[in-house]
């Protein structure tokens, strides 16, 4: 979501894996708009273990795009031929 207010000052995190975030559904249904999450899991936080290889910030709107492999892949794996 953009431009989000804070809100939750003591947020839990959820461990997950580079694996398990490839096997998330894409979502069903997606609205763009600043103000509703495409998603629930927008709503939560979560920490993950991986090797990062890139990190982009969007021009356009300031996102973070973050490259990542599960631990010790090279930044290839997983990227079909």
């Amino acid at each position: 979501m953009k431009h989000r207010r804070p809100n939750v000052q003591n947020v839990s995190f959820q461990q997950t894996s580079v694996e398990d975030m490839l096997n998330w559904p894409n979502p069903a249904h997606i609205v763009k708009s600043s103000e509703s999450p495409i998603d629930d899991r927008e709503n939560q936080a979560f920490t993950a273990t991986g090797d990062l290889w890139r990190v982009k910030v969007e021009d356009n709107d300031c996102d973070f795009h973050l490259e990542m492999t599960s631990p010790g892949n090279d930044q290839d794996a997983g990227v079909a031929d």
